[in-house]
């Protein structure tokens, strides 16, 4: 796929994610899509580690998502999220959990998806506690490719894993070193609700190691701002000129890619116009009026 198809690509889930969160019709269905755990233990000692995989069913095809995953973030640490091989393109924001134990998945999908064991996230898990562990949904929204952005109510089911002292140690293999950098593609494009707002749509992937964050930093002048967690689509500020984007994976690989506002570029010329003129002006009226105290003189 070319760059200019991958642009396009993204710039078309972007508005399909603003569209569909925005709005659209509900339905709901007595055998709809489903939403479901999945994982290789169901009792560990504690210390173990252990995977939880959160996956899809659909006989409608999905274009977008929106889940919240609860748990019990006293008993165990989600060590990683891993988003390698997902179903969805374009994460509305990167998973990230929370001490309160709750974990957003929202996003679109550049294919609608429509099948059974559709990878959505896989979490890594330490069993810090004995007892047990409940990993349910608290929403479950997913959008159909329709046209409209019909939203149904996935069915789900909660999964437990108990943390019994004495059970035996549980495991995960060490993921392989990903040394290949993460690909980032990005356009700054134009909000058809409001012209004036710039956005900047970018699509970061990785099929090895997944990707861990997003940042991006602007510069309004000739220094460059901090660095900022983002995602896509991000509004560009009011004055920067440059952006400067940065995908990380998840084994800390980077790859930067830098963005111009032509907007920015072109206020920050009549900006440097202006103080020009305004600085000749000055310096004829000092020369003018220097030489008219020298007459009087």
């Amino acid at each position: 796929m070319n760059d200019r198809s991958l642009i396009k690509r993204i710039v078309l889930t972007v508005w399909l994610l603003i569209g569909t969160f925005l709005g659209g019709g509900v339905a709901y269905a007595d055998q709809g899509p489903a939403i479901y755990f999945t994982s290789d233990v169901s009792s560990v000692g504690p210390g173990s580690e252990f995977v939880v995989a959160v996956r899809i069913d659909s006989s409608f095809p999905i274009n977008a998502l929106d889940l919240t995953v609860h748990y019990p973030a006293d008993l165990i640490d989600i060590v990683r999220v891993d988003n390698t091989g997902s179903v969805v393109s374009l994460w509305q924001e990167t998973p990230r959990t929370n001490k309160e134990g709750f974990i957003k998945l929202s996003g679109g999908l550049f294919e609608p998806f429509q099948g059974n064991g559709g990878d959505i996230v896989r979490f890594y898990v330490r069993a810090r506690s004995a007892g047990v562990a409940n990993f349910q949904l608290t929403k479950t929204s997913l959008f159909i490719a329709d046209g409209r952005g019909t939203e149904l109510e996935a069915s789900s089911l909660p999964l437990t894993i108990s943390i019994v002292p004495g059970a035996p140690l549980s495991t995960t293999p060490s993921p392989v070193r990903d040394t290949t950098p993460p690909l980032l593609r990005a356009e700054i494009i134009v909000s058809p609700v409001d012209e004036k707002t710039p956005f900047v749509a970018f699509l970061a992937s990785d099929n090895e190691s997944g990707i861990g964050y997003t940042f991006m930093r602007i510069k309004r002048w000739f220094v460059w701002g901090a660095w900022q967690e983002v995602s896509s689509p991000v509004p560009v500020s009011s004055g920067a000129w440059t952006l400067e984007l940065k995908a990380v994976n998840g084994s800390g690989e980077e790859t930067i890619e830098i963005l111009y506002s032509s907007h920015g570029i072109v206020n920050k010329m009549l900006m440097v116009i202006f103080g020009i003129v305004f600085l000749v002006l000055a310096v004829k009226v000092g020369i003018l009026s220097y030489k008219r105290y020298n007459k009087k003189k």
